[in-house]
């Protein structure tokens, strides 16, 4: 039954986190990289991805409509949202130099910029270690995981299956 669960579980992970990469237009190895460095840090990979979505929201609606009180607060960070080429910069790279600002800040300072910013409680932790620290426990996660795009592919398809046979049981019920 463990692996069953197991198999089971793992397989609806990789579809929600594929599915949600792919309606943002994010890489999914990095999502999922970044995910569980939060979990490792006392968050979940579901609080990571509200993190990330409100962000990017965020941060598209700086062309839009100046982007109001988060662009004050990235600011406060010193944090630009704008890359050199004028456009909004990737919410990766905005979090790991909000990541950068909170170096030079204590932890309630931080934490407080943090949950201004909608950042989770997990997700903070995480960014409040060292760039360096930081890189490396993105980048173990990458190699542990395996997450690929064929294998989130791989996984929608069996979730679908399945869904599909517990459909046709429930009919014959």
């Amino acid at each position: 039954k463990a692996v069953v669960d197991g198999i089971f579980g793992n397989a609806g992970s990789v579809d929600d986190a594929g599915k949600f990469s792919q309606r943002l237009g994010l890489d999914l190895n990095h999502i999922n990289a970044w995910g569980e460095a939060a979990i490792r840090n006392g968050g979940s990979a579901e609080a990571f991805r509200g993190t990330v979505e409100s962000l990017q929201d965020s941060l598209q609606r700086i062309s839009i409509d100046g982007g109001g009180e988060v662009i004050n607060t990235l600011s406060q960070l010193g944090v630009s949202a704008i890359n050199s080429t004028g456009g909004i910069k990737g919410v990766l790279e905005v979090l790991k130099e909000v990541g950068e600002s909170f170096q030079r800040r204590g932890p309630e300072q931080s934490n407080t910029f943090g949950k201004s910013l909608g950042i989770d409680a997990g997700t903070i932790l995480t960014l409040q270690q060292t760039r360096h620290q930081l890189d490396q426990l993105v980048e173990r996660q990458k190699q542990l995981s395996g997450v690929t795009k064929e294998g989130y592919e791989a996984a929608a398809l069996f979730n679908d299956q399945w869904a599909d046979t517990k459909t046709a049981f429930n009919a014959l019920w």
